[in-house]
């Protein structure tokens, strides 16, 4: 057999399973690394209480800073697919949101100067009133979640207003 001809890998490595259809997919491996960028204000914090009032029990908590980035990229998860945008997320407690497609109203890519360093993205998605941040996706798999989400948001408004309009034509009848 050869390496073209074996299974796709199943599980949280896999992406686009159909048209449309994006499941049990990770954030860019990146991820973790950005995390981290993003708490250095904590970690100088930390550092300022070593130096300033010797509180040296603080070093092995600054140390799992990077442990707690990876498990919480390791857990954090999201599905695009008929049934909406759902993402789980969590160390200690699971958090999952979701938005069916009804409820979605704008997708964006976003590229901030932290992320064009590393040569990713953010993909930001609205819905009534709430917001799920995809914060670190490889720019082409940014580009690739939009367009799933828009293409769901545009089947739904055809499948809604077809029924609407089979329900307007049968209340004619």
């Amino acid at each position: 057999m050869t390496p073209s001809e074996l299974p796709a890998p199943a599980g949280p490595a896999s992406t686009l399973d159909a048209p449309g259809v994006i499941t049990s997919r990770r954030l860019h491996p990146l991820s973790p690394f950005l995390g981290m960028l993003l708490a250095m204000r904590q970690v100088a914090a930390g550092l300022v209480l070593v130096a300033v009032i010797r509180l040296w029990w603080v070093l092995p908590a600054l140390a799992l800073v990077p442990v707690w980035a990876f498990v919480r990229w390791w857990r954090t998860t999201f599905d695009i697919g008929e049934h909406g945008v759902t993402m789980h997320s969590g160390v200690l407690w699971r958090q999952t949101k979701s938005a069916p497609p009804e409820r979605l109203q704008q997708i964006d890519v976003v590229r901030r100067l932290r992320h064009q360093a590393l040569g990713v993205a953010m993909v930001t998605i609205e819905f009534a009133g709430d917001q799920i941040s995809l914060e670190c996706l490889s720019t082409a798999d940014a580009e690739r979640v939009k367009a799933t989400i828009e293409g769901l948001r545009r089947r739904h408004a055809v499948s809604m207003s077809a029924a609407a309009a089979e329900l307007t034509a049968s209340g004619d009848g």
